[in-house]
């Protein structure tokens, strides 16, 4: 599995280094998710400093740069929240952020082709079809959860396997409408975190 494997961790070892020295410390990789879909890889950063969207908005124009092409990023959702974000409202959001920027492109990254061969090896381990669209596969300690894009949020199945895989639908509208608000906050130079926030405005 290319997620799994020396050489990703390593490239994202190398980014987390470079963060923690640009900011001194104040931030660390969290954890990272495949987007297969979209041929993404996400990088998610935490931090214990007090955050506000100005913060966010200078640390993410940062961890672009540091990332360049290579992989997307972005915070845990505690950092959002602190900015006040509401996630019990996160679906209608997304929505709105859907809307707002359905003209933006969504561009692949450079390991669009390794991810998603996890992704069908994983399918077919599930006896699914290998073509079914995966929004997110996440892992942690020998176990992946795997997100289809579909209509709804529910649980489809779990393999009592080795390692153990769960999947589960979510909602495929709202996930676009995520990903393309992205890329908007990338071309904007402001945080992921800044336009949910205006969205919750509107």
């Amino acid at each position: 599995m290319f997620l799994t494997s020396e050489l990703l961790r390593e490239r994202l070892v190398q980014l987390e280094r470079k963060a923690k020295e640009a900011t001194q410390g104040a931030l660390w990789l969290e954890e990272y998710v495949a987007v297969p879909a979209y041929g993404q890889i996400m990088a998610r950063f935490q931090t214990i400093e007090p955050v506000t969207p100005e913060k966010v908005d200078q640390w993410e124009r940062l961890l672009r740069e540091l990332a360049e092409n290579e992989f997307m990023v972005d915070f845990m959702g505690n950092i959002y929240r602190q900015l006040g974000i509401d996630y019990a409202r996160l679906d209608e959001i997304n929505e709105r952020l859907g809307r707002q920027y359905f003209e933006e492109p969504i561009l692949r990254g450079p390991y669009t082709e390794q991810i998603q061969a996890d992704a069908r090896e994983l399918l077919l381990q599930c006896a699914m079809p290998e073509d079914a669209p995966v929004w997110e596969i996440q892992w942690e300690d020998n176990e992946y959860v795997l997100l289809l894009l579909g209509q709804e949020h529910r649980a489809i199945r779990t393999m009592e396997s080795n390692p153990h895989i769960h999947v589960q639908e979510v909602n495929g509208s709202l996930c676009e409408g995520l990903m393309r608000a992205a890329f908007a906050a990338k071309r904007m130079g402001v945080s992921l975190g800044r336009l949910m926030l205006e969205a919750m405005e509107d």
